[in-house]
């Protein structure tokens, strides 16, 4: 069985930064999956006001970003392709033109038949936030962010961000792709952050872990004050983790999601790939 990774590429206003097509072809070499690129345009329409038309050409200035953001979209797939090939990992590609608004609804469907979804993590780029919230909270399907700038990660050792929740299970079932692979994987709860209900919680999924043969140990972290998502991270770097589990919290307003504490605060601040699942 070979999985089958999406990597959504946002070309407006711009593309993810830093060598993400490396890094996407090193997540994918790791686990022996298969990617998926697809790039999304925009799709704009010009108004129909005769008067703004003649004053500026309209018309003309949006097929000039039209043009660049495929220029921009192409330049990346193909780089993301090449990375591939080096890997010797296998890869095709799509285009979907969307009004920027619907980029996000649009990669969270295609997310839904895909094991996961790749993004390279852009932390002033708006419109991939948005895309990234929307497919973790609307794929069904576990995300795996990658930073800008980073040494290839060991995905050999894992941790887990754990507090016995409903979301967290979910986040560790949806990260079996990478434990089952492991080394080594660290579960970590911080006891200082919140009242967590069932002590015993951290070494009970330990307990669990090992029961499916996959090498586990707990680890009691203290904040300190710190914030959530610098000590969860705090924590992983220090045993030399490639990844991070996290369950993906926040909840809907309308259309609009807005992210729980510690989620909030690595995508704030993203030193090492994290997993994110809802």
């Amino acid at each position: 069985m070979t999985l089958q990774a999406l990597v959504p590429l946002i070309t407006y206003p711009d593309v993810p930064a830093g060598d993400f097509a490396h890094r996407a072809a090193n997540v994918a070499q790791y686990l022996g999956a298969a990617l998926h690129v697809v790039v999304l345009e925009p799709d704009f329409h010009a108004p129909t006001n005769t008067m703004a038309q003649f004053v500026v050409d309209v018309p003309g200035m949006l097929k000039g970003i039209k043009d660049a953001c495929h220029a921009r979209g192409q330049e990346i797939a193909d780089a993301v392709a090449q990375a591939a090939a080096q890997a010797n990992v296998g890869v095709r590609s799509g285009l979907i033109e969307a009004i920027p608004e619907r980029f996000g609804e649009a990669a969270a469907g295609q997310a839904r038949y895909h094991d996961l979804t790749l993004f390279g993590w852009s932390q002033d780029n708006q419109a991939i936030r948005g895309a990234i919230e929307a497919v973790i909270f609307g794929s069904g399907r576990p995300v795996v962010l990658l930073p800008e700038r980073q040494d290839d990660p060991d995905y050999g050792t894992v941790f887990v961000a754990w507090d016995g929740s409903r979301v967290a299970a979910r986040a560790v079932a949806d990260a079996e792709i990478f434990l089952t692979r492991t080394t080594r994987v660290i579960v970590g709860t911080v006891k200082d952050e919140k009242h967590i209900d069932d002590l015993q919680a951290t070494e009970r999924l330990v307990e669990h872990l090992k029961r499916r043969g996959i090498k586990a140990e707990a680890r009691a972290i203290a904040g300190n004050g710190r914030p959530i998502g610098q000590t969860l991270q705090d924590a992983a770097l220090a045993d030399n983790a490639g990844l991070l589990v996290l369950g993906g919290y926040g909840h809907s307003r309308l259309r609009d999601f807005v992210l729980g504490g510690a989620t909030k605060g690595v995508l704030d601040d993203l030193r090492l790939p994290v997993l994110l699942s809802h």
